[in-house]
């Protein structure tokens, strides 16, 4: 487990038991006001404030990013009825690859936007996030969401969990128990290695990597979620995320699939198939020979 980061702060009401079961897994430390004002509550860590049901998350530049905003956000996507082929990313995952033993791999899953765009598009996906900010964050507002579908996400980075897989010359990946989180809109299921492993007993079809573009000549701020995952996490490694295609593309089984600014210049050009653009974003598509 990472060395603990943040705390969340207790300023009214306990959340649901599995919510503070997933702070405790996450190594977020606790502080309830309703007991005691601790001497260290003004401290430089990130501080999440539970507040009447909404965890709500201060940045260093005094953002704020709620759960209810999350789950909004989820409940536009799951109720939305456009026509699927006309979807930029669910053609660039290629819509063949909904159903039967297909899945895709969402390898950057952060706060989730294209996690729960790409289930209501049919296609069965696992999110992998390294971050226990945007864990912390999705996984909350899942767990208190009313309506929320079920959904499978887990903590660990991506990198770290292909190779292992590979290493082992195994043909699905390979899930620590102790870091294995499943989320559902009724439990946190702790122990659920056995259908993790059943459900994803193939590779996945489809590697699926948001990079966290910043363009420099965008004239609009990013969104409040961008900001604060661009200033807490940093927007990446170049080499790291090298590394993380290459092994992407390994363990794929039909293709890899990274959003890229629509501005941007293609990377991996030796291994690029095709892209396919949308109104200000590109998904850059590299099919497996």
């Amino acid at each position: 487990m990472k060395n603990q980061k943040y705390q969340v702060v207790i300023e009214d009401f306990l959340p649901k038991a599995q919510v503070l079961k997933l702070w405790k897994m996450l190594g977020m430390e606790l502080i309830d006001l309703n007991v005691a004002c601790p001497d260290n509550y003004h401290s430089n860590k990130g501080q999440f404030h539970w507040r009447g049901g909404v965890l709500i998350f201060h940045s260093a530049a005094k953002l704020l990013i709620s759960t209810n905003e999350i789950l909004t956000g989820i409940k536009k996507l799951n109720n939305q009825f456009s026509a699927i082929n006309r979807q930029p990313m669910a053609k660039a995952f290629g819509l063949k690859n909904r159903g039967g033993n297909n899945w895709v791999l969402d390898g950057t899953l952060g706060l989730g936007k294209d996690y729960f765009l790409a289930r209501s598009f049919g296609f069965d996906v696992l999110g992998v996030e390294k971050s226990d900010l945007c864990l912390g964050l999705i996984s909350t507002a899942t767990l208190e969401g009313d309506k929320i579908p079920d959904s499978s996400f887990y903590f660990n980075d991506t990198i770290s969990l292909i190779e292992r897989s590979i290493k082992n010359s195994s043909n699905h990946l390979l899930f620590d128990e102790e870091l294995l989180v499943s989320i559902s809109k009724n439990s946190l299921a702790h122990e659920s290695l056995e259908l993790f492993n059943k459900i994803h007993s193939t590779m996945p079809t489809v590697v699926y990597l948001d990079p966290m573009y910043d363009e420099k000549n965008d004239s609009a701020l990013p969104s409040k979620a961008m900001q604060i995952l661009r200033k807490e996490l940093g927007v990446g490694h170049e080499s790291d995320f090298d590394k993380l295609f290459t092994l992407s593309l390994k363990i794929a089984l039909n293709r890899v699939v990274i959003k890229r600014s629509i501005k941007s210049k293609v990377k991996f050009e030796e291994k690029f198939s095709f892209s396919i653009f949308g109104k200000s974003t590109r998904y850059d598509v590299y099919l497996k020979n």
